[in-house]
């Protein structure tokens, strides 16, 4: 898979130090997203690049939370917190029977 993607480099105005960075940003986006589905309090450690010039990268917490919580510690985004909402299904009868709730989230710094 490497070669594939070190060639996929030279068609691309990105490096491969970027490609680390937003792969591993991306992987942890994608977690606490999944993990959020649940909606049950989780705890876990992950590993990312602190920022795209980085050249180690640096352990982060998140932790979801009651009430559409989640806090992230040491804060790997260069805004402030992100909040919005989602659609989801209630349990009782899905995926045959489809009765929307909007979930709304709150991500900040611990």
């Amino acid at each position: 898979m490497s070669k594939h993607i070190s060639n996929f480099f030279l068609e691309t105005k990105f490096t491969p130090e970027e490609f680390a960075w937003a792969d591993a940003i991306t992987g942890f986006c994608d977690m606490v997203a999944f993990d959020f589905s649940f909606e049950k309090p989780i705890k876990r450690f992950m590993t990312v690049y602190p920022n795209v010039d980085a050249m180690e990268m640096i352990e982060i917490v998140y932790e979801i939370k009651a009430g559409g919580k989640v806090v992230v510690s040491p804060w790997p985004f260069s805004v402030e917190s992100i909040q919005g909402i989602l659609v989801g299904y209630r349990e009782e009868g899905y995926p045959d029977v489809l009765n929307p709730e909007i979930v709304g989230f709150d991500i900040r710094a611990s």
